[in-house]
Formats: C-alpha cells, structure tokens, sequence
C-alpha cells in the first residue's frame, strides 16, 4: 500500500464542507480519507452552531481535533489559531499536515505561514493571487492529493 503524502488534514467549515448542499462526493471523500488519515477543522464562528451543523450531519467524530475560533478567543489567519490546532494534534510536522479552505488569506496563506501544506478549495475557479500548495475545484480531487494516488 502506498504511503499518504499527509498525516493530518485540517478543513475549513463554513463555504468549504458545510455551507453547500451535502453532495455524495464530498461524504465519499471524507469517508476514504478518515481510514487514512486524521482529520480535524479549524474554524471562524460561533461554537454552538458549528458543533450542531457537524452533529446534525453525524460528523463530530470525524474531526479532532475541532478548533473554532469562538472557543480559543483568536480568528484565522492568526499564527495561534494554527499553533492550537498543531497542539491540540500533538505537533506533527506542519510539512505532514494539509489545511483544506476556500479563503486565500485565511486558510490559505494563514497555514502557510505556519508551514503547512495548502489546498485551495475553489470550485467557481476563481482568479486572483493565491499561493496554495494544491488547489482543487472539486473535493473528489481531494483523495488523490492526500493519498498521493
């Protein structure tokens, strides 16, 4: 079996995994990614509605760590933000770690300035400076990026 090319990934929330119609493709994906790797969210918004959206979905044990921003008092691109969640994932090389997002200067270059690994989530195939180390318009991309299938 070959290696993942990442231990660890780290999603968005809100306009990355919840904010559109649950699709198949997106459950499949995190299906065959949570056999391989672990997963966790990093987040802007408010507690309740964010554990709610993931528990109505069935989702909360999917993601560890769930870090969101109302809980720790600091919102992305901060540097903290990234260095809880590293923390809280007990510090595997940010080299190992992807963060998936569809904001260029949150998600994106807030984790790359912390040396993560970036996946631009863009599926309207915006324009406009974004330096992600990955960049997908669609989340069945998502496996073989992680996977390195």
């Amino acid at each position: 079996m070959k290696q993942a090319s990442y231990d660890w990934v780290l999603f968005d929330l809100d306009e990355t995994l919840l904010d559109f119609p649950v699709a198949r493709a997106l459950e499949r994906t995190l299906q065959a990614l949570k056999s391989k790797v672990r997963m966790g969210i990093i987040t802007n918004g408010f507690s309740l509605p964010q554990r709610g959206r993931l528990d109505k979905l069935g989702w909360n044990s999917w993601f560890e760590p769930l870090v969101i921003s109302d809980e720790v008092q600091v919102t992305k691109p901060a540097a903290a933000i990234f260095q809880h969640a590293l923390a809280q994932m007990g510090q595997p090389s940010p080299a190992r770690v992807l963060m998936v997002g569809d904001n260029p200067k949150t998600d994106i270059a807030g984790a790359a300035a912390q040396g993560l690994a970036t996946c631009w989530y863009n599926p309207g195939r915006e324009t406009g400076p974004c330096e992600a180390t990955h960049e997908i318009h669609h989340f069945a991309h998502l496996c073989a990026i992680v996977l390195g299938e």
